[in-house]
């Protein structure tokens, strides 16, 4: 589990430390200072031999990767644009053991070979060409250290037909899950990770957290629609029902649940928690959250603009007798931005005094 985050170089963030990381850690702060992108660099440190999942974080935002510029898949994610100085992304978990992740552009040298194979008689022996991949110039470099770990390095390029990455990654160190504010529902996805679920007989807990928001639920199945499986819900209708028909609260909590299940002993990181869910039952979400968080030994980094959503936070973890829970402010101060944490005191005070915590 972390216990502290410390970026540099990253999208928005010339440099940011984050400490006293806990079980469920909230990111609140207005808007553009860097909320989504903390996750993000959270999501990159969770799978630090994978390098093409630099792509990926811009792929959730909608950034459309364009092979005629194949460092537009990852510039973005250097602050200020800059290639020249590596992101750097380190953490301690809560052991005291440290990590860290460094990325970089880094030149390629164009390869060539012998335009026929070797031994055939052909009227163009010796004439060569440059092979189509390493000839695109740059890739990008994730290289990773960990302690009683040999330094790994992966890197991400583009080949003259697609994008590739060597060596084939590894599995992560331990679960990461991003879910993003908004999108489609991935029906296939969280059908995958329910079953798993039930393999394991863990499913229970699920059904809990959905009944906060339709206490009419009796059971979940998973059914394939047009050859796609989807978990389909029973509440007492003549046909059970596709969770996303329910609505989007349904589905949102629903996709949170198997995640938080299924990264056993990793991080899931939700981007505006609250989207969908109604206020009035935010305290119950959050209780039973907690609650499924610590039986996983899941960590859980979620963003949000609702003053309702802290405050409610803030009261379950309080009822629940053990306030494994942190609210983390991201807050301008001129270039630089700066992490406030409140701790269950001081944002007891906070609230009570009706101080802007958002």
């Amino acid at each position: 589990m972390y216990g502290s985050l410390s970026i540099r170089n990253f999208r928005c963030f010339r440099e940011i430390e984050l400490g006293d990381l806990e079980r469920v850690n909230l990111i609140a702060g207005k808007n553009n200072v860097g909320k989504t992108a903390l996750l993000e660099a959270l999501f990159l440190h969770s799978g630090p031999a994978n390098a093409s999942l630099a792509a990926f974080v811009n792929q959730l935002r909608g950034i459309p990767i364009a092979p005629r510029d194949p460092e537009s898949a990852w510039r973005s994610l250097f602050h200020d644009l800059n290639l020249g100085e590596a992101v750097e992304l380190s953490s301690t978990d809560s052991d005291g053991a440290s990590r860290s992740l460094r990325i970089f552009p880094r030149q390629e040298e164009a390869v060539h070979v012998p335009l026929e194979e070797p031994g055939a008689k052909a009227p163009n022996e010796g004439r060569e060409r440059a092979v189509s991949g390493p000839v695109v110039g740059r890739s990008l470099v994730f290289e990773h250290r960990a302690p009683s770990e040999e330094p790994r390095t992966s890197r991400f390029f583009f080949d003259g037909r697609g994008f590739r990455i060597e060596p084939p990654p590894p599995p992560p160190p331990f679960p990461g899950i991003f879910q993003v504010a908004a999108g489609q529902p991935d029906l296939q996805g969280d059908a995958d990770r329910y079953g798993s679920l039930q393999r394991q007989k863990r499913e229970r807990r699920v059904l809990e957290l959905l009944r906060i928001i339709e206490p009419r639920l009796e059971g979940l199945a998973v059914i394939p629609i047009d050859g796609v499986l989807a978990v389909h819900g029973d509440i007492g209708l003549s046909a059970l029902v596709p969770v996303p028909l329910m609505g989007g609260g349904m589905a949102r909590l629903f996709s949170m649940a198997v995640a938080v299940g299924i990264a056993e002993g990793g991080v899931v990181l939700i981007d505006e928690i609250e989207n969908g869910i109604y206020h009035a039952s935010m305290a119950k979400v959050w209780e039973a959250l907690g609650a499924f968080a610590r039986h996983c030994d899941t960590q859980l980094f979620c963003t949000t603009h609702s003053f309702e959503c802290i405050a409610s936070a803030h009261e379950a973890f309080e009822k629940s007798g053990q306030y494994d829970f942190r609210l983390h402010r991201l807050e301008q101060m001129g270039e630089e931005i700066r992490a406030v944490t409140y701790d269950q005191e001081t944002l007891g005070a906070a609230i009570e005094s009706g101080l802007e915590v958002r």
